[in-house]
């Protein structure tokens, strides 16, 4: 493989997700659970998938994060190996008009995917991200970021009926599981499952009716690839929108 010129890192609270690409192409990527990188030498152990440090002598590290903690322990690790992460939105800006009161307060990453999605669509879209929290975000006709929702995550709430009662278990989660429940494991599946689809239709449809008309959707995210069936208002799923946009972001501050 010849040596890859940008790595990017979407630094969320649940993973690190990694990308690699040589040129405009993603050669590698693998995703970190963030308990890890705040126990190892994250880029000494990265995935065996996923270039080792050596290989990457020379690259670029470009990123976003939501995780003040575990950005810290992503930069010392760099540092060690003498690498430096390029921040979007501390280092580099993002390049999207935010029409929100607050416009400082939308995460680098929403940013990032609104960008790229707007890129890939060229015309109003909705992104729905699916990670620890579900987010949607909705981009003008003309590129603009113009606001949109957060829900909790699946796995999020599912861990929190496990840890905020006496009883219920940790469930793990698995695809399509029967509604109808006959035991407790199984009403919990359901509840978190189909509860999830349903307040993504329900915002999308919602979010839709504000928008224009013509407004594509596009899902990314960890669990996109288990909702977005369930889901007919999401047209297609993009696992590695952030990291690409990321990568774009970086090679449009540098270009010649």
């Amino acid at each position: 493989m010849v040596r890859p010129v940008v790595v990017a890192l979407d630094i969320g609270n649940t993973t690190v997700a990694l990308g690699c690409f040589d040129g405009d192409r993603l050669v590698a990527s693998a995703r970190i659970p963030v308990a890890r990188v705040e126990d190892e030498d994250v880029p000494a152990r990265w995935p065996d998938a996923f270039p080792p440090l050596e290989a990457l002598a020379g690259a670029a590290f470009v990123g976003c994060s939501v995780n003040p903690r575990v950005l810290r322990h992503v930069e010392e690790a760099l540092a060690a190996h003498g690498g430096r992460l390029v921040l979007v939105e501390r280092d580099l800006d993002v390049g999207v008009e935010v029409r929100l009161r607050e416009p400082t307060q939308v995460g680098a990453d929403r940013l990032v995917n609104a960008r790229e999605a707007y890129h890939r669509v060229a015309g109003p879209v909705m992104v729905v991200d699916f990670g620890t929290a579900v987010t949607l975000e909705c981009v003008s006709t003309d590129g603009a970021y113009v606001g949109g929702a957060i829900a909790p995550g699946v796995r999020l709430g599912a861990a929190a009926l496990h840890e905020h009662t006496a009883l219920l278990p940790a469930v793990d989660l698995v695809d399509n599981p029967p509604v109808l429940a006959v035991d407790t494991v199984g009403a919990m599946r359901s509840g978190v499952f189909w509860g999830t689809v349903g307040s993504v239709r329900e915002l999308a449809r919602r979010l839709l009716a504000e928008q224009p008309p013509d407004t594509a959707v596009l899902a990314t995210g960890g669990d996109a690839g288990l909702f977005a069936p369930h889901v007919p208002e999401i047209q297609s799923v993009v696992p590695d929108l952030t990291l690409t946009g990321l990568w774009r972001i970086y090679r449009d501050a540098h270009a010649d």
